[in-house]
Protein backbone atom coordinates (compact mmCIF):
# COMPACT_ATOMS: atom_id res chain seq x y z
CA UNK A 1 0.00 0.00 0.00
CA UNK A 2 0.99 2.96 -0.69
CA UNK A 3 0.81 6.00 1.65
CA UNK A 4 -1.27 9.23 0.72
CA UNK A 5 0.65 12.58 1.81
CA UNK A 6 -1.51 14.49 4.03
CA UNK A 7 -2.48 17.90 1.86
CA UNK A 8 -2.30 20.05 5.49
CA UNK A 9 0.53 18.72 6.67
CA UNK A 10 3.65 20.84 6.84
CA UNK A 11 7.13 20.08 4.62
CA UNK A 12 8.71 20.70 7.80
CA UNK A 13 6.41 17.32 8.88
CA UNK A 14 6.50 15.72 5.58
CA UNK A 15 10.30 15.85 5.62
CA UNK A 16 10.87 14.52 9.65
CA UNK A 17 7.98 11.61 8.29
CA UNK A 18 10.03 10.74 5.50
CA UNK A 19 13.34 10.70 7.80
CA UNK A 20 11.71 8.40 9.98
CA UNK A 21 10.79 6.40 7.22
CA UNK A 22 14.36 6.01 5.87
CA UNK A 23 15.94 5.62 9.26
CA UNK A 24 13.08 2.56 9.73
CA UNK A 25 14.13 1.02 6.57
CA UNK A 26 18.21 1.58 7.27
CA UNK A 27 17.33 -0.55 10.65
CA UNK A 28 15.62 -3.71 8.57
CA UNK A 29 18.75 -3.35 6.19
CA UNK A 30 21.13 -3.35 8.66
CA UNK A 31 19.35 -6.19 10.61
CA UNK A 32 18.85 -8.35 7.38
CA UNK A 33 22.51 -7.88 6.92
CA UNK A 34 23.55 -9.02 10.38
CA UNK A 35 21.04 -11.82 10.24
CA UNK A 36 22.84 -12.90 6.90
CA UNK A 37 26.38 -13.21 8.44
CA UNK A 38 24.89 -15.18 11.24
CA UNK A 39 23.37 -16.99 8.72
CA UNK A 40 26.13 -17.54 6.95
CA UNK A 41 28.17 -18.62 10.02
CA UNK A 42 25.38 -21.23 11.14
CA UNK A 43 25.98 -22.77 8.03
CA UNK A 44 30.05 -22.72 7.91
CA UNK A 45 29.81 -24.24 11.67
CA UNK A 46 27.13 -27.09 10.44
CA UNK A 47 29.84 -29.87 10.83
CA UNK A 48 30.60 -28.24 14.38
CA UNK A 49 27.16 -28.00 15.56
CA UNK A 50 26.45 -31.26 14.69
CA UNK A 51 28.18 -32.76 17.34
CA UNK A 52 26.00 -31.52 20.02
CA UNK A 53 24.75 -33.79 21.62
CA UNK A 54 21.03 -33.82 22.58
CA UNK A 55 20.49 -36.15 25.68
CA UNK A 56 17.93 -36.27 28.31
CA UNK A 57 20.75 -33.64 30.43
CA UNK A 58 21.44 -30.79 27.76
CA UNK A 59 17.47 -31.03 26.82
CA UNK A 60 16.74 -30.53 30.85
CA UNK A 61 19.38 -27.57 30.73
CA UNK A 62 17.63 -25.41 27.59
CA UNK A 63 13.79 -26.04 29.55
CA UNK A 64 15.29 -24.80 32.81
CA UNK A 65 16.64 -21.67 30.63
CA UNK A 66 13.18 -21.62 29.38
CA UNK A 67 11.51 -22.16 32.45
CA UNK A 68 14.06 -19.16 34.15
CA UNK A 69 13.08 -16.61 31.18
CA UNK A 70 10.18 -15.23 32.36
CA UNK A 71 11.51 -14.13 35.33
CA UNK A 72 13.01 -11.32 33.46
CA UNK A 73 9.69 -9.66 32.42
CA UNK A 74 7.93 -10.31 36.46
CA UNK A 75 11.44 -8.23 37.12
CA UNK A 76 10.41 -5.90 34.98
CA UNK A 77 6.88 -5.19 35.89
CA UNK A 78 8.31 -4.38 39.08
CA UNK A 79 10.38 -2.45 37.65
CA UNK A 80 7.22 -0.42 35.35
CA UNK A 81 5.56 -0.45 38.89
CA UNK A 82 8.03 1.41 40.46
CA UNK A 83 8.52 4.11 38.14
CA UNK A 84 4.52 4.67 37.22
CA UNK A 85 4.84 5.41 41.97
CA UNK A 86 7.66 7.95 40.26
CA UNK A 87 5.60 9.91 38.22
CA UNK A 88 2.41 9.65 40.65
CA UNK A 89 0.52 6.24 39.42
CA UNK A 90 -0.37 3.03 41.54
CA UNK A 91 -0.60 -0.01 39.64
CA UNK A 92 -0.93 -3.36 41.35
CA UNK A 93 2.19 -5.58 40.25
CA UNK A 94 -0.29 -8.81 39.48
CA UNK A 95 -1.93 -6.25 36.49
CA UNK A 96 1.24 -4.80 35.44
CA UNK A 97 2.89 -8.31 35.03
CA UNK A 98 -0.56 -8.88 33.16
CA UNK A 99 0.13 -6.09 30.42
CA UNK A 100 3.78 -6.46 30.08
CA UNK A 101 3.53 -10.28 29.56
CA UNK A 102 0.75 -10.17 26.75
CA UNK A 103 2.03 -6.75 25.20
CA UNK A 104 5.89 -8.19 24.85
CA UNK A 105 4.63 -9.83 22.29
CA UNK A 106 4.17 -7.22 19.56
CA UNK A 107 8.04 -6.98 19.49
CA UNK A 108 8.26 -9.68 16.73
CA UNK A 109 5.98 -7.47 14.51
CA UNK A 110 7.86 -5.16 11.83
CA UNK A 111 9.01 -1.63 13.82
CA UNK A 112 9.54 -2.93 16.61
CA UNK A 113 7.45 -0.38 18.59
CA UNK A 114 3.80 -2.55 18.65
CA UNK A 115 4.86 -3.44 22.09
CA UNK A 116 4.52 -0.11 23.31
CA UNK A 117 1.75 0.95 21.98
CA UNK A 118 -0.01 -2.46 23.40
CA UNK A 119 0.93 -1.38 26.92
CA UNK A 120 -0.06 1.86 26.37
CA UNK A 121 -3.87 0.79 25.77
CA UNK A 122 -3.85 -2.10 28.17
CA UNK A 123 -2.55 0.33 30.13
CA UNK A 124 -5.32 2.77 29.34
CA UNK A 125 -8.03 0.55 30.35
CA UNK A 126 -6.73 0.53 33.91
CA UNK A 127 -7.30 3.79 33.96
CA UNK A 128 -3.90 5.32 34.26
CA UNK A 129 -2.48 8.57 32.71
CA UNK A 130 -1.56 8.34 28.63
CA UNK A 131 1.20 11.16 29.91
CA UNK A 132 1.94 9.22 32.89
CA UNK A 133 2.21 5.96 30.91
CA UNK A 134 4.57 7.42 28.10
CA UNK A 135 6.79 8.95 30.82
CA UNK A 136 6.95 5.79 32.60
CA UNK A 137 7.72 4.06 29.83
CA UNK A 138 10.36 6.73 28.36
CA UNK A 139 11.86 6.52 32.11
CA UNK A 140 11.98 2.48 31.56
CA UNK A 141 13.75 2.42 28.05
CA UNK A 142 16.60 4.90 29.13
CA UNK A 143 17.01 2.78 32.58
CA UNK A 144 17.47 -0.47 30.90
CA UNK A 145 19.52 0.99 28.44
CA UNK A 146 22.02 2.38 30.78
CA UNK A 147 21.82 -1.23 32.63
CA UNK A 148 22.53 -2.78 29.43
CA UNK A 149 25.44 -0.67 28.72
CA UNK A 150 26.99 -1.30 32.01
CA UNK A 151 26.75 -5.21 31.54
CA UNK A 152 28.43 -4.80 28.05
CA UNK A 153 31.17 -2.99 29.69
CA UNK A 154 31.78 -6.18 31.73
CA UNK A 155 32.39 -7.79 28.14
CA UNK A 156 34.53 -4.84 27.03
CA UNK A 157 36.79 -5.06 30.35
CA UNK A 158 38.01 -8.60 29.09
CA UNK A 159 39.93 -8.46 25.55
CA UNK A 160 40.17 -12.06 25.38
CA UNK A 161 36.18 -12.11 24.45
CA UNK A 162 35.18 -8.99 23.31
CA UNK A 163 35.25 -7.37 20.12
CA UNK A 164 36.53 -3.86 21.04
CA UNK A 165 35.56 -1.33 17.96
CA UNK A 166 32.30 -2.41 17.59
CA UNK A 167 30.97 -3.15 21.31
CA UNK A 168 32.31 0.66 22.44
CA UNK A 169 30.22 2.39 19.67
CA UNK A 170 27.59 0.28 20.67
CA UNK A 171 28.06 1.10 24.52
CA UNK A 172 28.52 4.86 23.49
CA UNK A 173 25.40 4.81 20.98
CA UNK A 174 23.02 3.06 24.17
CA UNK A 175 24.34 5.81 26.78
CA UNK A 176 22.98 8.58 24.18
CA UNK A 177 20.13 6.77 24.13
CA UNK A 178 19.54 6.78 27.38
CA UNK A 179 20.19 10.40 27.97
CA UNK A 180 17.97 11.63 25.25
CA UNK A 181 15.04 9.44 26.94
CA UNK A 182 15.66 10.84 29.85
CA UNK A 183 15.56 14.01 28.89
CA UNK A 184 12.44 13.44 26.52
CA UNK A 185 10.83 12.34 29.58
CA UNK A 186 11.33 14.82 31.91
CA UNK A 187 10.55 17.35 29.07
CA UNK A 188 7.11 15.55 28.73
CA UNK A 189 6.08 15.93 32.06
CA UNK A 190 7.06 19.14 33.21
CA UNK A 191 4.84 19.91 29.84
CA UNK A 192 1.95 18.02 31.39
CA UNK A 193 2.79 20.18 34.78
CA UNK A 194 2.72 23.15 33.07
CA UNK A 195 -0.45 22.33 31.02
CA UNK A 196 -2.59 21.26 34.68
CA UNK A 197 -1.14 24.15 36.50
CA UNK A 198 0.22 22.11 38.77
CA UNK A 199 4.02 22.81 40.12
CA UNK A 200 6.73 21.46 38.16
CA UNK A 201 8.71 20.53 41.56
CA UNK A 202 6.16 17.33 41.90
CA UNK A 203 6.90 15.99 38.56
CA UNK A 204 9.18 12.89 39.41
CA UNK A 205 9.81 11.29 42.79
CA UNK A 206 13.69 10.60 41.83
CA UNK A 207 13.97 8.24 44.91
CA UNK A 208 12.38 5.22 43.08
CA UNK A 209 15.17 5.49 40.24
CA UNK A 210 18.16 4.27 41.59
CA UNK A 211 16.09 1.13 43.14
CA UNK A 212 14.44 0.64 39.38
CA UNK A 213 18.39 0.68 37.99
CA UNK A 214 19.46 -2.33 40.27
CA UNK A 215 15.93 -4.40 39.54
CA UNK A 216 17.37 -3.26 35.92
CA UNK A 217 20.72 -5.16 36.31
CA UNK A 218 19.84 -8.15 38.50
CA UNK A 219 17.24 -8.77 35.39
CA UNK A 220 20.01 -9.01 33.26
CA UNK A 221 22.08 -10.86 35.86
CA UNK A 222 19.03 -13.59 35.01
CA UNK A 223 19.50 -13.14 31.40
CA UNK A 224 23.61 -14.00 31.58
CA UNK A 225 22.55 -16.74 34.10
CA UNK A 226 20.60 -18.41 30.93
CA UNK A 227 23.90 -18.05 28.73
CA UNK A 228 25.84 -19.60 31.32
CA UNK A 229 23.91 -22.53 31.56
CA UNK A 230 23.55 -22.63 27.71
CA UNK A 231 27.20 -22.78 27.53
CA UNK A 232 27.88 -24.96 30.51
CA UNK A 233 25.07 -27.42 30.32
CA UNK A 234 23.55 -27.83 26.91
CA UNK A 235 26.77 -27.23 24.93
CA UNK A 236 29.52 -28.28 27.71
CA UNK A 237 31.95 -25.52 27.31
CA UNK A 238 33.56 -25.07 30.35
CA UNK A 239 35.03 -21.40 29.54
CA UNK A 240 33.45 -17.79 30.11
CA UNK A 241 33.19 -16.33 33.54
CA UNK A 242 29.08 -15.30 34.68
CA UNK A 243 30.27 -11.45 34.23
CA UNK A 244 31.69 -12.27 30.36
CA UNK A 245 28.59 -13.84 29.64
CA UNK A 246 26.42 -11.80 31.11
CA UNK A 247 27.82 -8.41 29.04
CA UNK A 248 28.04 -10.54 25.85
CA UNK A 249 24.05 -10.93 26.27
CA UNK A 250 23.90 -6.84 27.51
CA UNK A 251 25.69 -6.06 24.53
CA UNK A 252 23.69 -7.62 22.02
CA UNK A 253 20.43 -6.16 23.64
CA UNK A 254 21.77 -2.55 23.51
CA UNK A 255 22.48 -3.34 19.86
CA UNK A 256 19.43 -4.78 18.76
CA UNK A 257 17.85 -1.92 20.80
CA UNK A 258 19.47 0.72 19.42
CA UNK A 259 19.28 -0.86 15.54
CA UNK A 260 15.48 0.23 14.48
CA UNK A 261 13.02 -1.28 12.30
CA UNK A 262 14.72 -4.80 13.90
CA UNK A 263 11.95 -7.17 15.40
CA UNK A 264 12.79 -8.37 18.85
CA UNK A 265 16.41 -7.39 17.67
CA UNK A 266 16.70 -10.65 15.32
CA UNK A 267 19.73 -10.75 12.96
CA UNK A 268 21.33 -8.18 15.31
CA UNK A 269 21.83 -9.93 18.88
CA UNK A 270 23.00 -13.23 16.96
CA UNK A 271 25.59 -11.72 14.86
CA UNK A 272 26.89 -9.28 17.62
CA UNK A 273 27.08 -12.46 20.01
CA UNK A 274 28.78 -14.35 17.46
CA UNK A 275 31.11 -12.02 16.82
CA UNK A 276 32.08 -10.89 20.66
CA UNK A 277 32.16 -15.00 22.43
CA UNK A 278 33.99 -16.27 19.03
CA UNK A 279 37.58 -15.52 20.90
CA UNK A 280 36.43 -17.30 23.85
CA UNK A 281 34.05 -20.50 22.81
CA UNK A 282 35.63 -20.90 19.61
CA UNK A 283 33.30 -19.89 16.10
CA UNK A 284 31.41 -23.18 16.74
CA UNK A 285 30.08 -22.62 20.57
CA UNK A 286 29.34 -18.91 19.84
CA UNK A 287 26.90 -19.50 17.22
CA UNK A 288 25.55 -22.38 19.03
CA UNK A 289 24.76 -20.13 21.98
CA UNK A 290 23.36 -17.22 19.46
CA UNK A 291 21.48 -20.29 18.28
CA UNK A 292 20.12 -21.35 21.68
CA UNK A 293 19.66 -17.92 23.04
CA UNK A 294 17.16 -17.35 20.04
CA UNK A 295 15.01 -20.27 20.69
CA UNK A 296 14.97 -19.89 24.98
CA UNK A 297 13.49 -16.27 23.90
CA UNK A 298 10.68 -17.14 21.82
CA UNK A 299 9.35 -19.82 23.57
CA UNK A 300 10.28 -18.16 26.81
CA UNK A 301 8.00 -15.29 25.51
CA UNK A 302 5.22 -17.77 23.75
CA UNK A 303 4.77 -18.58 27.61
CA UNK A 304 5.15 -15.61 29.15
CA UNK A 305 2.83 -14.34 26.52
CA UNK A 306 0.27 -17.93 27.65
CA UNK A 307 0.71 -16.79 31.49
CA UNK A 308 -0.11 -12.83 30.71
CA UNK A 309 -3.57 -13.80 28.84
CA UNK A 310 -4.59 -15.50 32.69
CA UNK A 311 -3.17 -13.03 34.25
CA UNK A 312 -5.41 -10.64 31.95
CA UNK A 313 -8.45 -12.68 32.53
CA UNK A 314 -8.09 -12.65 36.25
CA UNK A 315 -7.40 -8.45 35.99
CA UNK A 316 -10.43 -7.93 33.84
CA UNK A 317 -13.00 -10.14 36.47
CA UNK A 318 -11.36 -8.06 39.53
CA UNK A 319 -12.11 -4.96 37.71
Amino acid sequence: MIPIPDPNASPSSAVELRGRRWLGWLGVAVALVALGYYLVALRAQAATLQQIVWGRSAIAWLLLCIGIYPLTYLAGALIWCLILRAVGERLELRRAAGICAVSQFGKYLPGNVAHHVGRVALARREGLSVDHIVVSLLFETANVLLAGTLGAGLLLMNESAAVSVPSGSVSILGIGVAVVLVVCAVLVMLWRRYRQGQPQGTAVDLRWLPVCFGLQCGAFVIHGAIVVLLVRGVLGIPQGSVAVLTGAFALAWVAGFVTPGAPAGVGIREAVISLGLAPLLGTGGAVAVAGLLRLVSVFGDLATFGVGLVLERANRRDR
